[in-house]
């Protein structure tokens, strides 16, 4: 699956899957290894459920805040899966989820800042890529 046929929300969803993937495969017997899978799970399923509250947020207060937060979920879940490569080694990541978690921190940040003044406008590609 190409992650530029993705609509954000179906890469936020698609991200999620791929990191209950890897904590379904994790050792569940070492509880450090299988809680640092399941915060690394439950950042990359807040991304989406935030962003999905921004959208449909119902104030420009409200829907900054959320994807505020979707953007603090996407930089915590990059310091989970940088945790996880340090102990695993760098191809412990398949490229694509690796890809999406950088997608996710970038296009956050971004969208995030672009909607510092409070002013909601359609999060479009072209907003995206300015």
């Amino acid at each position: 699956m190409d992650n530029e046929e993705l609509s954000l929300s179906d890469k936020w969803r698609y991200l999620a899957v791929m990191m209950y993937d890897l904590y379904d495969q994790c050792d569940q017997r070492n509880p450090a290894i299988r809680e640092l899978h399941y915060q690394a799970f439950r950042s990359a399923l807040s991304i989406g459920a935030n962003y999905a509250e921004a959208i449909g947020g119902r104030s420009n207060a409200d829907k900054r805040r959320r994807l505020d937060i979707a953007r603090c979920e996407a930089k915590e879940l990059q310091f989970h899966s940088n945790v996880m490569l340090d102990i695993f080694g760098s191809d412990y990541l398949p490229k694509q989820t690796t890809e999406l978690i950088l997608d996710a921190v970038r296009i956050l940040w971004k969208v995030s800042d672009k909607y510092a003044d409070g002013k909601w406008r359609k999060i479009t590609k072209s907003a995206i890529n300015e």
